[in-house]
């Protein structure tokens, strides 16, 4: 059970969340990367966030698993959640604009409210899906969030998840915190930014085809790795694709991820 609600009532009017069920369900899905279960779509990272455990997750609201899907699916209609299915799976990512609302919150911006947008908690009626109570079983989960993730540690949980290597993560996460204050980024106002530009270019080139000699995380922090030079031509030998298709997918890709910090943090 999610121990802790909060709702930033004036971000939630100003983004279109009038319905306060709808706001309470947001607010835990802004943090799936740090209890739900990562599915990769297309190539994008999503969570799986089944309703069985959003209803276990929220027993204050009394929920059911159909009443769940018809608010994820306004979630998304208003612009605040990607949601795709895996299968039978709900999978979620918060999207751009879905991201103002951490940061008001964590900033503890009170912005006025400037939208008067009526969403419809009902627009989707009794709309249901086959079989939805069929929902495969999620394992439950113990969120006791009683403090907020700070913004650095939001950025962080995001490079984790682009990152190959999944290693000595408390250490990795020092380093990554640390990185922030290395010269090149004296004149730079989003380091995050700048690593994870750096780290999807190195990952689409090949440079971590062979695991093992992908460094730790904490070693490619440390030794500003991010500033290593990419090979087209060894890119080009590793791979059936043509150099401008490659470069092509790997500019699509980077545009994703920075679209989901394209925030003012």
């Amino acid at each position: 059970m999610k121990y802790t609600i909060y709702v930033n009532q004036a971000k939630a009017i100003d983004l279109g969340l009038t319905n306060i069920n709808q706001a309470m369900i947001f607010d835990l899905l802004t943090t799936a990367s740090t209890w739900a279960k990562p599915s990769t779509i297309n190539g994008e990272v999503y969570y799986w966030v089944a309703r069985q455990a959003i209803c276990s997750e929220l027993p204050i609201l009394s929920m059911k698993p159909d009443t769940v899907y018809r608010h994820l699916k306004s979630l998304a209609d208003i612009g605040l959640i990607d949601y795709k299915k895996d299968g039978k799976k709900d999978c979620i990512r918060v999207t751009a604009l879905g991201t103002t609302y951490l940061t008001s919150t964590m900033s503890e911006i009170n912005p006025s409210a400037s939208k008067n947008t009526e969403m419809n908690p009902s627009k989707h009626g009794n709309e249901s899906e086959n079989n939805s109570e069929m929902n495969p079983t999620y394992p439950t989960t113990n969120i006791n969030q009683s403090t907020k993730l700070s913004i650095k540690d939001l950025w962080f949980e995001k490079f984790w998840e682009v990152y190959p290597k999944k290693k000595a993560k408390q250490d990795a996460k020092k380093a990554y915190a640390k990185a922030f204050d290395h010269e090149d980024f004296k004149d730079i106002d989003s380091p995050h930014k700048f690593i994870m530009n750096a780290l999807i270019n190195q990952k689409e080139s090949g440079q971590f085809n062979e695991m093992k000699y992908t460094p730790h995380a904490t070693s490619w922090l440390n030794k500003a790795r991010w500033s290593d030079e990419i090979e087209e031509n060894e890119y080009a030998a590793n791979s059936n694709q043509p150099i401008v298709d490659q470069k092509e997918r790997r500019r699509s890709i980077t545009k994703n991820v920075l679209d989901i910090h394209n925030t003012d943090w």
